[in-house]
Formats: C-alpha cells, sequence, structure tokens
C-alpha cells in the first residue's frame, strides 16, 4: 500500500475534487459518478494486483488519481499525469514512484500489453467497473432513466446494451481481468432473465428483480450507488418496501453482490 499520509492525502483530494463532479449530468456521467467510480477502481486494483504480484503501493496512487484529469476535457490521461506528477511532487513522493504513477494513468485508457503489469491491472480494473457486473447495470439503468426512458423500455434495450458488453471483452488485458469480466457478465446476463421472467409473470409491478431497477429509475437525478446500497440493504434487512423494491430472496443476494463488486472482492 501507499505510504498512509499520502495516501490519506489523495482520498480527501479525489473527494474535494470529484464528489461533485460534474456540477450537473454530463453525457454518461453525474455528480460524484466518477469519485465513487475512483474508490472501487482502487479497491478492484489492489485486489487484483495481490493476486498477480503487482505493486500494490504503486497501483493505489495511480487508481486513487487515475480520473482527476476528467475535469479538464477529454482525453483526460496526459491531464491525469501531469496533474499526478504534481501532486507527488508536493508531498515528497520519489521521481521513479511519480514516473511509474504518471505513464500508468497517461496510458490507462490505451495500455499496451507489453506495459508493466502495474499498468494492466489498473486500466482493466478501470474498464471492468465501468462496464461489467451489478454496478455497469446499475450505471445502465440509471442513464436510462435519467434519459426519459421508463423501466420496460430499459429492460427491452439491455439485450442490445448486453450484446455491446460481451464485446468489450476484448478489451480486457490480463488474465485475471477477463475471468472476472467473465463472471460479472454471467450476473449481468442473470439479472437481465430475472427482469424478462419479473415482465412475464409480474403482478401490481412487484416483482423482485423489477422492483430493484424501479427503484434505481426512481432515483436518477443524483444517484450515489454507495447511498442507494446503504439503503436498500437497510430496507431489506427491515423488510420494508421502497420505491418498487420488495424485501425477497433476489434482491437481497443482488445487494450484497453489489457490496462485494463495490469493495472489488468479486
Amino acid at each position: 500500500m501507499g505510504e498512509g499520509h499520502v495516501v490519506r492525502f489523495l482520498e480527501r483530494l479525489v473527494e474535494s475534487e470529484l464528489s461533485g463532479w460534474p456540477a450537473e449530468w454530463e453525457g454518461f456521467h453525474w455528480p460524484g459518478y466518477t469519485y465513487e467510480h475512483t474508490l472501487r477502481v482502487r479497491n478492484l486494483s489492489l485486489s487484483m494486483a495481490q493476486q498477480l504480484g503487482a505493486d500494490e503501493g504503486i497501483i493505489e496512487l495511480a487508481a486513487l488519481l487515475h480520473d482527476m484529469g476528467k475535469p479538464a476535457g477529454e482525453p483526460h490521461g496526459d491531464a491525469g499525469a501531469e496533474r499526478a506528477e504534481r501532486v507527488l511532487s508536493e508531498l515528497g513522493v520519489g521521481a521513479d514512484s511519480r514516473s511509474r504513477v504518471s505513464h500508468i494513468i497517461r496510458t490507462h485508457t490505451a495500455p499496451h500489453p507489453a506495459y508493466p503489469v502495474e499498468n494492466l491491472v489498473l486500466s482493466d480494473a478501470d474498464f471492468i467497473d465501468a462496464n461489467f457486473g451489478y454496478v455497469a447495470f446499475t450505471r445502465y439503468i440509471t442513464i436510462r432513466a435519467h434519459r426519459g426512458y421508463v423501466v420496460g423500455e430499459i429492460i427491452f434495450g439491455a439485450g442490445e446494451w448486453l450484446v455491446r458488453s460481451e464485446a468489450k471483452r476484448e478489451k480486457v488485458i490480463t488474465d485475471l481481468g477477463h475471468a472476472i469480466a467473465r463472471e460479472r457478465l454471467g450476473r449481468m446476463h442473470s439479472f437481465l432473465e430475472a427482469l424478462h421472467e419479473d415482465l412475464a409473470n409480474e403482478t401490481d409491478g412487484k416483482g423482485p428483480a423489477i422492483g430493484i431497477a424501479r427503484y434505481l429509475a426512481a432515483d436518477a437525478y443524483r444517484p450515489s450507488l454507495f447511498r442507494q446500497v446503504g439503503q436498500m440493504e437497510k430496507a431489506l434487512r427491515n423488510h420494508h418496501a421502497v420505491n418498487g423494491l420488495q424485501p425477497s430472496p433476489f434482491p437481497c443476494e443482488f445487494v450484497q453482490m453489489l457490496e462485494e463488486e463495490i469493495a472489488g472482492a468479486r
């Protein structure tokens, strides 16, 4: 792991600059999404680093700073790398470590398989979080709902979206990344099957899977997955219905798996 005081400073910096960015929705981004994404990528990167024997300290620094260039516009790798160099220099991080972190950030959206394993880990973790798993499915529902689609339309379009997600697997580089993406894709297909089953058998909008979709769609203005998971977990634990979410085994399993994805465990 990175030096404790450096990591704590970067955590505060990232929260300060990204927790409210952008101020309003911009394309596929909403206020706070990039901040929460950054924390998830840090978690998944560290989990992958432990399994691959990569330098956890370098990866943690790069993961925390990898999207700091986004407010400057796209492409954001160069701007993020330059910002990382300045910040880490001010914190007294050595030149070799700064160079490695900057290179990881500069190349994280277009890595080469010959790059060091730390580069590949960060790139895969970043790409996986955005595109695979229950985390990615909640993002899909949120984006569509914000654009005005009703839940039935969102579910109808999810099949085509999943086909595109399958095709994105070719951009994952490491064998471990492929295994994680494959497992997460399996969950995505299972969720879509449950949604279709609910549509076929739904009574008064209370199917367990479709209840999750309704809950997420109802909170699409300024969503926070961290907040949503906490609310869903509390509601299910207390057997309360919230915005279409009904206490039953499937939502409990869904929330537990979401928590594991957020923690980088799955």
